[in-house]
Order: C-alpha cells, then structure tokens, then sequence
C-alpha cells in the first residue's frame, strides 16, 4: 500500500471506532528509509495528540518495558518506565519503532503492551492508539522473524514507496530552494527514488534524498558532488548533480 492509502486507512480508523472495540495495532512493514516513521508522525501531528511517544524497541531491553524493582514492605513493585508512563491517561499515540530489529525476546515483552495495553504496572489508556513499523527480513538491514504470535496481534500493512505521494510530501516539506530539483529529477528518474541494494554501502531512499536536499547547494561543485553521493551513492550522485547543473543554466 502506498503512503496516501495507508495514511487514509489509519487515520479513518483512528477516528471512527466502535464502542467496546479496541481500535487495531497497525505495523507498517516496508524497506528502509522508504517515509515508514514520517507517515505515523503525520497521523500524531493530524489527529493533534495529548501525547505522540516514539519508542524504538530495538534499543530497548525487556526490563525497559516492566521497570526496575523496588520493595514495598514484603511486596515487590515495579518502577513504571518514564516515557511510557504519560500514556496511562489521556488520548495518545505510542509510535513503535524497528520493532522487527528487536530480539525475540523482546518481541515477547512487546506482546502484552501492543494487544491488551498491559505490561506490568504500566496501564496504557483506553485512548492510546498505537502505530508500529518495521523492516523486512529480505531487505537483510538486521531485521528478525516477526514471532507469529506478536504479528497476529496486529493489522500488517506493506508499505510501497509512491513516487508521486513522495513528491507531494517533498514538496510540503523539504527547502524551497532544493525541493522542485529533486522532485524534478526524480519524476525524471524515477527508479532512483528506492534503489535499496542489501548489497551496497549506500543506495538511493526517499529518507536519503531528503537528507540529500538539505546540503547547501553553494558549495564548490566537487565538495557539493560528494556530500551528495554520501546520501545516494555516487551512482545516483552524478546524474543528480549534472542534472541540476543543465537546470540551472534554463531559463
């Protein structure tokens, strides 16, 4: 599915639920770099939170989620983890990132937080809606099997890049200066857009080509030229750069 379509989707399921339904877990599963991150943080800032929480889970040890022990006289509880804590109330959005890099391990802890909202002293609000994302095992960016009990607990959607929702995000987004060059050259070269290699060093993504656009265009051509293969790879670099060059010389 595309950006538009799955931004749609949530975004019409988030806001129509049924009473006494608990609303989906949704997992966007796609290749790195392809907007995964931006399209739930677009859904936090659209649908204007009590509180949008980013929590990378392939950073994060089980512990994390429990907390830490202390004593209570002959009982033990748990110290509720800080950034988790501020979704026990309110309307939320828990955005749940690399959740295929995490261990299994891991991916067992995540279980009882992404279906029943539970995982030790941690209550999450009935109000708390959650969006995950993840890259694919085939891609070989150090993704992990999804555990098929964790994955049937949530709605998988396949994320495909869409050159034309990518140019209007572009567009919306990036500098005004650099934007209409890499939009232009990419609806000139659209296979350079998702060029992922498992393979090479580098390669062409749309988070790359974001990056990309940020680099001062008034460098010395050379120095210009090489910060921007940094990003995209000197193969999507150089027809990159001469295009800019004959679309700055049009009048």
């Amino acid at each position: 599915m595309r950006y538009s379509d799955i931004y749609t989707s949530i975004v019409s399921q988030f806001t129509h639920k049924h009473d006494g339904y608990k609303t989906p877990v949704f997992l966007l599963l796609g290749k790195p770099g392809g907007g995964k991150s931006d399209l739930a943080r677009a859904i936090g800032r659209d649908l204007k939170y009590d509180n949008v929480v980013e929590f990378n889970a392939s950073l994060r040890d089980p512990v994390d989620l429990l907390g830490t022990p202390s004593n209570d006289g002959d009982t033990t509880r748990w110290k509720k983890p800080h950034d988790l804590a501020v979704l026990e109330k309110g309307r939320n959005l828990l955005v749940i990132e690399e959740l295929t890099d995490c261990s299994p391990q891991m991916q067992n802890a995540m279980c009882g937080l992404i279906y029943d909202g539970v995982v030790g002293e941690l209550r999450l609000s009935p109000h708390t809606d959650i969006i995950a994302s993840g890259n694919r095992t085939e891609d070989k960016s150090g993704a992990f099997r999804l555990s098929t009990k964790l994955g049937n607990r949530m709605r998988i959607l396949d994320y495909d890049v869409s050159l034309d929702d990518w140019c209007e995000w572009a567009i919306d987004n990036l500098p005004e200066e650099t934007a209409p060059k890499v939009v232009s050259f990419l609806r000139f070269k659209p296979d350079l857009l998702d060029a992922f290699d498992p393979n090479a060093r580098i390669s062409p993504t749309p988070r790359a080509w974001a990056r990309a656009s940020l680099i001062p265009t008034n460098l010395r051509s050379d120095l210009y030229f090489a910060n921007v293969a940094g990003d995209v790879g000197e193969g999507a670099a150089a027809p990159f750069t001469a295009f800019c060059k004959l679309f700055d010389e049009l009048p």
